[in-house]
């Protein structure tokens, strides 16, 4: 089987070149199908991936047919290479369709055109290779039959249209960097190739180095969708800040930075879930201040602003990571806190109110104001929850109503008891 096998496919020092070639554009595809694994969404980085996979077919083709002695082999070689060649113009036209869309009468008249050209390259005859080696060829060429020139020529219009038509529409826009390496792989590659294709069909002596294009505008083309994917990344870190930045003032007040009280009430549905399978005790703190409407209306609501902005900052500072301090509305305040005893609990509102009565001293002395402002506190231990969260906010509402009752700036803990 592989005696079989390696008369179709014999590879010689000649062809040391062109194999490199197609190895290292066979890299480069997985590469990019690696990528495309990655960036599932990147539509443009799958047409670059089968104009590459039509570039590889070509080189693969060249490869083993300027390399074989054997006329079936190489006529069937040059056939792959050809059809490689036609094939990226397919390829080439979904990629530059992408870029600058062309009209559809025009993208259907090509295709069609090119896999018709495909189909006439595999029908046995003498239209477009004898099946004869050329004797005047330094490596293994076919004598090429009365329709090769054409074919040849029609390619080279085909391509050069594609390539013609995306320098065009790139060079217009060349202030976009990412843009440029499109400029100088279609621009490079259409001259070698052109060249190439000429000259070798008219000089027999010549050995076409066209491979050298392909390389030339894959290389352009990986380095292309590098700049891309850069690009759609930082696109997609800026979304991405930006949702989180929408997301972080939808549930947060935006004068206090403390949570949303609709943010806090779903949290507070997960805890009662969560109480019904583990032993976690949380507590949540009614926090009120006082005397702030005789602040609004003496000094202006400025000035309270200023102060509930304090008492936000000195929630944030004094509760952990997993608690929960929220705006109800007003001057009404919820601190939500996970795996807190209730004896842990009255240890934070003690040190919550004493740094809030400290930095609000401050805040009016720079104003020359003396005004108390204390805060009423009530504590509700998750011993004492009942399944409804309303029902919940109203029993800590309660044991904070009645420090107000007791003379304000105080902590009372909720008892049933006592209700």
């Amino acid at each position: 089987m592989l005696n079989d096998l390696s008369q179709y496919i014999y590879i010689n020092r000649d062809s040391a070149g062109s194999l490199f070639g197609t190895l290292l554009l066979f890299c480069q595809t997985l590469f990019l199908i690696f990528q495309a694994r990655i960036f599932k969404t990147e539509r443009l980085l799958e047409k670059i991936i089968g104009l590459e996979a039509a570039f590889l077919i070509y080189l693969i083709g060249y490869t083993v047919y300027s390399s074989s002695s054997d006329v079936a082999t190489v006529l069937f070689w040059t056939r792959v290479c050809y059809t490689g060649t036609l094939l990226t113009a397919i390829y080439g036209l979904r990629l530059s369709d992408s870029i600058h869309q062309a009209p559809r009468l025009n993208k259907t008249i090509l295709i069609s055109l090119v896999l018709l050209l495909i189909l006439s390259l595999w029908i046995p005859g003498d239209h477009y290779f004898h099946k004869s080696l050329n004797p005047i060829k330094t490596h293994s060429s076919l004598i090429k039959g009365p329709l090769f020139p054409a074919m040849t020529i029609l390619s080279i219009l085909l391509n050069g249209y594609l390539v013609v038509r995306t320098v065009l529409y790139v060079y217009k826009r060349k202030e976009e960097k990412i843009l440029r390496p499109l400029i100088y792989g279609f621009a490079g590659s259409f001259f070698i190739i052109s060249f190439y294709g000429v000259f070798s069909a008219i000089l027999s002596t010549m050995r076409t180095q066209a491979w050298l294009g392909f390389v030339c505008l894959s290389i352009s083309l990986t380095w292309y969708a590098q700049l891309l994917l850069r690009e759609k990344q930082k696109e997609r870190s800026r979304l991405e800040s930006e949702k989180n930045r929408y997301l972080k003032d939808l549930i947060h007040d935006k004068l206090t930075g403390v949570y949303t009280g609709d943010y806090l009430k779903e949290s507070l549905s997960h805890c009662i879930s969560q109480l019904r399978r583990n032993f976690r005790l949380y507590a949540l703190i009614y926090i009120d201040m006082d005397n702030l409407k005789s602040l609004n209306d003496l000094y202006g609501h400025d000035l309270g602003d200023d102060i509930l902005k304090v008492l936000g900052q000195v929630l944030q500072e004094e509760t952990r990571d997993c608690d929960i301090p929220a705006r109800m509305g007003g001057d009404e305040f919820l601190l939500l806190m996970d795996d807190c005893p209730a004896d842990k609990a009255e240890e934070a509102a003690r040190s919550i109110r004493d740094r809030f009565l400290k930095k609000g001293r401050e805040k009016l002395a720079k104003k020359g104001i003396e005004l108390p402002l204390t805060l009423s506190m009530g504590i509700l231990s998750s011993r004492h929850w009942a399944k409804d969260q309303n029902e919940i906010i109203h029993r800590a509402d309660q044991a904070m109503y009645a420090s107000k009752k007791a003379g304000k700036n105080r902590i009372t803990l909720y008892h049933p008891d006592k209700s």
